[in-house]
């Protein structure tokens, strides 16, 4: 049976978007994405899926323009241009309003290319709502200067990253950085690679959310930049994978984030501390991508926080056991990984000991993680281990047995309030 146009329309609109931001979460890890031709593909299948296709702006308003082939011919005395499928795009979009990125710029005709576009083409104007220039390299970071001249009114997203090495002498140039202080809707902004190191005191005030890498001599320098961000909501820490560590080693220091509601970091590589942070709505912490729990996990929490929901993504205490050492080199900070090593207790003992010490938790979500059912039963047998919590959610954990799952689910009837979500990838 043929569904209807307008059906057609809605699992469109959320197909590409969801593909838009799988492209996105990797351009921010700094790892190669397709270009995202999802529009482009479903208007061939057939005559009403075009139609379908044609009939949906919504879809086109995703505009992404490689500039790896950009010659020095294309960057001299030529009019302002568009990409074939970029302009395609443009016009099926209607009055949408537009999210562009720019990638691989790594050359003047390219920079002078992505100038033309964004500050001289007349139907950008006002229209950009999202902005993400993914650079070749920090020396180009210069590059990001053109923004000056760059109509930022309607931006509410902002996303710069590049595919070398982090470089402590390389930031976010200074005319840039006023140009996103003239943005009165930025919420969003994401580095990858690149340091904020604020020269101009520039402070962004509408910025809620904020994802820096920590390449830097981390946390001095992520102190300092946190003044630039008084109302951050959400504080996304990320280490990109070739980040070769400093000796630097200082807890973040006192930084008043009166609306701060949650932090993601990447415990790997570095253990922060938080307890001079002053965040007193704090209540959501997410690690990520690690091998192991210690006792001093979340031991040093911002001055108090009401810990509410605890989320482990990408947890994989088996790797440590299987290679038979730290795959994450510590490199310079020797000290640290002996110290490190010499208090953390390895799987199971670890988690429950992380657990134990926080009963105020009230939702634990487990996301892509590879613990089995052992993990579970400890929850089972011990009815004081998260004795308040009333939301567990498990995903994408295909070590999990249903069984140990029902297990859990009939161990915590006693509370009418206590939901368990189980599903797959």
């Amino acid at each position: 049976m043929d569904l209807p146009v307008d059906v057609l329309a809605e699992i469109f609109s959320a197909h590409v978007q969801g593909e838009e931001l799988k492209r996105q979460k990797q351009a921010a890890l700094c790892q190669r994405s397709p270009s995202p031709l999802a529009s482009l593909c479903l208007s061939h299948v057939c005559r009403q899926w075009r139609l379908a296709a044609f009939s949906t702006p919504e879809i086109w308003r995703y505009i992404h323009i490689d500039l790896t082939c950009c010659s020095q011919a294309m960057g001299v005395a030529r009019p302002v241009y568009l990409p074939r499928f970029a302009l395609w795009s443009l016009q099926r979009a209607g009055v949408c309003p537009l999210q562009i990125s720019f990638s691989n710029v790594g050359s003047e005709p390219a920079m002078e290319l992505m100038r033309d576009l964004l500050c001289l083409n007349e139907a950008l104007v006002g229209r950009v709502e999202r902005l993400e220039i993914g650079l070749t390299g920090a020396s180009y970071l210069g590059f990001l200067s053109i923004l000056q001249f760059f109509d930022t009114s309607s931006l509410q997203e902002v996303a710069f990253h590049h595919a070398g090495y982090f470089n402590l002498h390389e930031t976010v140039p200074i005319e840039a950085l006023r140009a996103l202080q003239h943005a009165p809707y930025l919420q969003s902004l994401s580095l990858a690679r690149i340091q904020w190191y604020n020269t101009g005191g520039v402070v962004l005030d509408s910025v809620t959310t904020l994802q820096v890498d920590l390449g830097h001599k981390h946390e001095a320098l992520l102190s300092k930049a946190l003044h630039s961000f008084p109302n951050l909501v959400h504080l996304d820490l990320v280490c990109t994978d070739n980040i070769k560590l400093t000796d630097s080693w200082e807890p973040v220091c006192d930084v008043q984030l009166p609306h701060l509601e949650s932090i993601a970091f990447d415990p790997r590589i570095c253990h922060y501390y938080f307890h001079k942070l002053d965040a007193p709505k704090l209540s959501s912490f997410t690690a990520r991508n690690f091998t192991r729990l210690s006792p001093r996990f979340l031991e040093h929490l911002p001055r108090k926080p009401v810990l509410s929901t605890l989320r482990l993504e990408n947890f994989s205490p088996d790797e440590d056991v299987f290679q038979g050492q730290d795959r994450w080199s510590y490199r310079s900070l020797e000290s640290l990984k002996a110290e490190w090593t010499s208090r953390y207790l390895p799987g199971i003992d670890g988690f429950v000991s992380c657990l134990r010490n926080h009963s105020e938790i009230s939702t634990l979500e487990i996301i892509s993680s590879q613990i089995d059912d052992q993990y579970i039963q400890a929850l089972v047998e011990d009815s004081l281990l998260l004795q308040h919590m009333k939301t567990l959610r498990l995903h994408d954990c295909q070590s999990f047995s249903q069984a140990a799952v029902e297990a859990l689910r009939f161990a915590r009837s006693h509370d009418p309030e206590f939901t368990l979500q189980y599903t797959t990838a």
